[in-house]
């Protein structure tokens, strides 16, 4: 299972007991695909990539507002694709978006998955890869064969599904949607998190190997590792 997370509007972060499994996952980045990009943007609050390295140099509230070429180019830190741990997403556009589209849907009794795989941008998208290249990953001898027949069953399902979940958690104010396929980093020694234009929000160095062994203490302003 690929389980969410969801932050409340006091800044708390807290697991949930809700999540899917690899073919819905897939499934549900194939429905985000459906999303107009200058939606994105609504969407979007902010995206988490995982840090390895020592503690810069250079002091963090100095890094903050910059731009990911600008941080490796001047600091050598690299914010790579393959390090995007987690998308932010706020809560309720997300409920309106994701209604539209199973409205959409519901009108296409044709629909598919989309198969050819197109670039996606890094920081204004919530999908980090292409579901096409994530099916063509999937091994046979486990999932068998993608049958784009049901994919229009499978996305109203999915759909429903985490309609329902939003719906029912009106006290989270962000959903956190982890990447499926590099997250999470245990090795990691800090965090970076970058608004949808690429700039960056907040550093957070916890120390090597430590990078995912924290708890934040909203009243204190303070992150402590477990």
């Amino acid at each position: 299972m690929y389980y969410i997370a969801g932050v409340t509007e006091d800044g708390i972060e807290m697991g949930c007991d809700f999540g899917f499994d690899m073919i819905e996952r897939i499934i549900l980045d194939d429905i985000f695909m459906e999303i107009p990009l200058k939606v994105m943007g609504d969407l979007i609050a902010w995206k988490r990539f995982s840090y390895f390295g020592d503690k810069p140099e250079v002091n963090a509230d100095d890094l903050v507002g910059q731009k990911a070429q600008r941080l490796q180019i001047e600091y050598g830190i690299d914010v790579l694709r393959e390090n995007c741990q987690s998308v932010i997403v706020d809560r309720i556009p997300l409920l309106a978006t994701l209604k539209r589209i199973r409205i959409k849907l519901w009108n296409l009794p044709g629909w598919q998955c989309g198969q050819n795989i197109i670039p996606i941008e890094l920081f204004k998208h919530i999908v980090l890869y292409h579901p096409q290249l994530l099916r063509s990953l999937l091994g046979e001898e486990k999932y068998g064969l993608w049958d784009h027949a049901e994919d229009r069953g499978r996305a109203l399902g999915v759909l429903n599904k985490f309609i329902d979940f939003l719906e029912g958690n009106p006290g989270l104010q962000y959903i956190v949607l982890y990447n499926e396929l590099t997250c999470p980093h245990w090795d990691a020694s800090g965090e970076m998190q970058f608004d949808s234009s690429g700039r960056l929000a907040a550093f957070n160095y916890f120390g090597r190997g430590n990078g995912q062994s924290y708890k934040y203490y909203p009243e204190l302003e303070v992150w402590q590792r477990t």
